[in-house]
């Protein structure tokens, strides 16, 4: 401030000293603040793969967000979306996974270096985030890139299931990872076989020689999960078996009649093993085909869906390279339904709402349940199991916990679902309702221009009254409040003659 001064020696137009300091003194505090509001710049190391991914797209990756703003101030996030905590990271191979938690208000932000602060974070596969920081003055709101980070999909293509007479011109494996992305990959063939070309890329080609048998095939690498990335790379590996067959049939034996249960999304795929006896090659070396006899036709496909639920298919695995096959029956069931979840325990106040549409169904908040008008405590639900719509019904108990404890009942509710084709299942829920007590309780105030904040009650007026001439409690009011269920209330009226008028008073 000094400097600010000492350049500025002769106040403008006879301005006075004092008044011409306090005014620079003023700029310079306006100026500070400017600083403290303006927008700071960001930078970020992205998408450092943790490889931990236990499935396809949950994996999680490294975020590090650098703020660069003047130093000295304290940086704060106020809120985050989809940010969390790297000490909930997920640890592969520890049992129960950590589940993600984001980063709370208040976490500070630190100076690593002057005018550098820096926090580091996860964020889960193909999401984005957003963060709200603090300097202690300003909030500022932090998206991260448009960037979604993927794990590079490492499975083998192919096929696996090949004739030795089709292996004149080689055959193709690869992975589904961009070459522009790859940074390492290194292909083998465990035994037989020869790579002709494609090492160190996306796709190779085999040279199987003939050989009948199985064969292992492996590949392993690096990959970028976005074009441009420089550091942070994922790896992936997988391994496939391939079976070179020739022309002379195997042993084929299928089983006559079997029934299959249709899974939870209500389809089925048909594969050669669940018919073939003692399989001596791998699936891809069979074809499965399967005709709706009813309908006298083949089914596009080895994929059944619900309309098949209840019907016998006929279906036949044919041996590819051989052209032999065997043939039987399937009886399509349907066994399966999704699991109710009735989740924690439930605490309601004494006057909240016991209904299910207010405490919740146990089942996901994208199914939708109506009630069955006819029936008490039924419901219909669409949208939770995939082969149909299902009944939801409950029962309960209601426990009264008389004087003791903070509850002053517990109801227990038991919830069944049912699908067309008897499935069922159940959870059972319960509910905690807090003790209700007199401090919840309003009284009416009196009628009475003393006392009261009402004025009396003209004796000759018309105003509603009981049989025995008192004004009604409906007129008059009734308490007011929480009626639980162990809250009673009664009254008994006083009445408390006044000399030289038709007066008289009401105590109640």
């Amino acid at each position: 401030m000094k400097e600010r001064l000492l350049t500025h020696r002769t106040p403008p137009n006879g301005t006075p000293m004092w008044k011409y300091v306090m005014m620079t003194m003023l700029m310079i505090f306006i100026s500070t603040a400017d600083l403290l509001a303006q927008a700071p710049t960001y930078g970020a190391i992205e998408c450092v793969c943790l490889e931990n991914a236990t499935q396809p797209g949950n994996g999680q990756f490294h975020e590090t967000i650098i703020i660069s703003a003047p130093a000295g101030q304290s940086w704060t996030i106020v809120s985050a979306d989809g940010f969390y905590d790297l000490a909930s990271q997920r640890v592969v191979g520890v049992d129960p996974p950590a589940e993600p938690t984001v980063y709370p208000t208040g976490t500070v932000v630190p100076e690593t270096s002057a005018g550098q602060y820096r926090i580091s974070g996860f964020r889960v596969e193909n999401t984005l985030y957003s963060i709200v920081f603090s300097n202690g003055t300003n909030e500022f709101l932090y998206n991260s890139t448009t960037k979604l980070c993927n794990y590079p999909d490492g499975r083998i293509l192919g096929d696996m299931g090949q004739c030795a007479e089709d292996d004149i011109n080689g055959v193709t494996y690869s992975v589904d990872i961009q070459n522009n992305r790859i940074i390492s990959i290194n292909w083998n063939l465990a035994s037989g076989g020869t790579i002709v070309s494609g090492q160190g890329t996306n796709a190779i080609t085999v040279d199987w020689d003939g050989t009948e048998g199985l064969h292992q095939i492996t590949v392993d690498g690096e990959a970028m999960t976005y074009d441009g990335q420089n550091s942070g790379f994922c790896d992936f590996d997988d391994q496939s078996e391939a079976y070179v067959s020739t022309s002379e049939s195997p042993n084929l034996a299928c089983n006559n009649n079997v029934n299959l249960s249709i899974n939870g999304s209500c389809t089925l795929t048909v594969t050669p093993d669940m018919f073939l006896e003692d399989m001596e090659q791998i699936s891809e070396s069979y074809e499965v085909e399967i005709t709706d006899m009813e309908m006298d036709t083949l089914l596009q496909g080895e994929v059944i869906g619900m309309e098949y639920i209840g019907k016998q298919l006929q279906v036949s695995v044919i041996h590819e390279c051989s052209g032999n096959s065997c043939w039987g029956f399937i009886t399509i069931e349907d066994k399966s339904i999704p699991a109710l979840d009735c989740g924690d325990d439930i605490t309601i106040e004494c006057n909240e709402s016991i209904s299910p549409e207010d405490v919740g169904f146990p089942v996901p908040a994208t199914a939708t349940v109506t009630a069955i008008n006819d029936q008490n405590n039924s419901y219909n639900v669409t949208g939770y199991d995939g082969c149909s719509d299902v009944t939801l019904v409950y029962s309960q108990t209601i426990q009264s916990n008389l004087c003791e404890g903070d509850f002053g009942s517990t109801i227990i509710r038991n919830w069944l679902v049912t699908d067309i084709s008897g499935n069922s299942s159940t959870c059972q829920q319960t509910i905690f309702v807090m003790r209700g007590s007199l401090n919840d309780i309003v009284f009416p105030e009196s009628y009475d221009d003393v006392l009261g904040s009402n004025p009396s009650l003209d004796p000759c007026m018309d105003f509603p009254r009981l049989d025995d001439g008192n004004p009604d409690p409906d007129f008059t009011g009734r308490p007011m409040g929480s009626f639980c269920m162990n809250v009673d209330i009664q009254y008994t009226d006083i009445n408390i003659p006044k000399c030289g008028d038709n007066s008289f008073k009401v105590r109640r």
